[in-house]
């Protein structure tokens, strides 16, 4: 038997800034940002939520929400290149120098956003724990310790001695989605080439390519 309530709490603050320019040189350019904070108990919305780890209070379980990202920002350009019939140069070419000089467009889109929280999680045996329910623990923090060691790599991005296991009876006192995983960036560009075939039919030539620097993006 499922049985789904209203009665969960998440809220969103967030600043978003955008920025569009159209030049007329034929270049448009677009540029968004989103500095936002996410809390909520568990909720992720649609229904769904994270399995608390103690069932009777649910106020230990408030924090950053699953998809919480602090900083998001985006931006996009698109040039149509000056060259050929109708621009500054080559504007009087033949058709054939047109064909092949003439109506291309360059393109990009990049991406940068910080990581997404991470929850800290740990096994323990059912008779460990004050009511038995053993799933969705977390760990004990230790005072003096910090989160992240002091050059993290993908293989160590965690500092191990800034947890440990809480004693029997009781519940790990980490906070939910404490930690932070990787942020990622990326920038994809595209070129295409337009073929006019007559003054209502045109036809297209583009190259697409995705993560363009070769990034590896690492994630939890």
């Amino acid at each position: 038997i499922g049985w789904t309530t209203y009665d969960a709490n998440s809220n969103l603050e967030a600043l978003q800034v955008s920025l569009r320019r159209n030049l007329s040189t034929g270049l448009l350019i677009s540029a968004n940002y989103q500095w936002s904070h996410g809390l909520s108990d568990g909720s992720n919305g649609g229904g769904e939520s994270d399995t608390p780890e103690n069932m009777n209070c649910r106020r230990c379980e408030y924090g950053a929400t699953d998809f919480d990202v602090r900083h998001n920002f985006t931006t996009s350009a698109v040039w149509i290149l000056p060259v050929g019939k109708g621009h500054q140069l080559l504007g009087s070419a033949s058709p054939l120098v047109n064909s092949l000089l003439g109506g291309w467009q360059l393109s990009g889109i990049g991406t940068a956003r910080t990581g997404l929280p991470g929850n800290v999680s740990l096994s323990r045996s059912a008779s460990a724990l004050p009511d038995g329910i053993n799933g969705s623990q977390r760990p004990d923090v230790v005072p003096g310790q910090p989160l992240y060691p002091a050059n993290q790599i993908p293989s160590l991005w965690l500092n191990p001695y800034a947890f440990t296991t809480p004693a029997n009876g009781k519940w790990g006192n980490a906070g939910r989605n404490i930690v932070r995983v990787p942020g990622i960036w990326q920038a994809d560009t595209s070129i295409e080439k337009r073929f006019a075939v007559s003054d209502r039919m045109a036809g297209s030539f583009r190259a697409d390519v995705f993560n363009l620097l070769n990034r590896a993006q690492i994630g939890k």
